[in-house]
């Protein structure tokens, strides 16, 4: 048994001359709001987002009657999109560590494709965190894959506990609304 270590404080600051999500904060006063991390870059690109679910996340964000904010992967791509004026790009979250786990850990809701900011989300104390197009049958995004690495099978939630909820592809080939709804309202009963 390990006795006596120390904890790492999560939210040390990374950039002391950020305060980017302190200007967020000011900006929001006190609003709901949801996340969505753009995932757009060349490897696996199945597992990209893409227009659709923004569509999708601000739809969510309507029903939940919560502002949307969009973290991006790359901003020089950020204008392939078409993101209305309601909605709010944060890119301090892209590069700095601290105010995406800040971001995250004070949103009612967390979107994400399959992609490495999801993991941080899920060990953010208190978040829920919802993955969504899991398991479309890329390189590392496959049923052997998951199977075979993770011990997973198809509709396994193994993060529940966490607050985590992972739409299968083969389960929600056609993920909307309603599937993120329901999986927000199966989070929010557990945590």
């Amino acid at each position: 048994r390990l006795k006596n270590i120390p904890s790492i404080p999560l939210l040390s600051p990374i950039k002391k001359d950020s305060n980017s999500y302190k200007d967020l904060a000011n900006k929001l006063k006190g609003c709901k709001y949801l996340t969505l991390s753009i995932r757009d870059y060349g490897y696996d690109k199945d597992r990209n987002t893409d227009q659709f679910d923004i569509e999708i996340a601000t739809s969510v964000a309507k029903k939940l009657n919560a502002k949307l904010i969009i973290i991006p992967d790359d901003i020089n791509k950020i204008n392939n999109y078409k993101i209305n004026n309601n909605l709010i790009i944060f890119k301090s979250a892209r590069t700095n560590m601290n105010d995406r786990i800040k971001v995250y850990s004070n949103s009612l809701l967390n979107l994400f494709s399959p992609c490495g900011p999801a993991w941080v989300s899920l060990f953010c104390k208190n978040t829920k965190t919802i993955i969504f197009k899991y398991c479309t049958g890329g390189v590392y995004n496959n049923e052997t894959f998951f199977k075979k690495e993770y011990n997973l099978q198809t509709g396994d939630q193994p993060f529940t506990k966490i607050g985590g909820y992972i739409l299968w592809n083969k389960l929600f080939p056609e993920y909307d609304t309603n599937s993120i709804l329901n999986a927000y309202r199966i989070l929010s009963k557990n945590n």
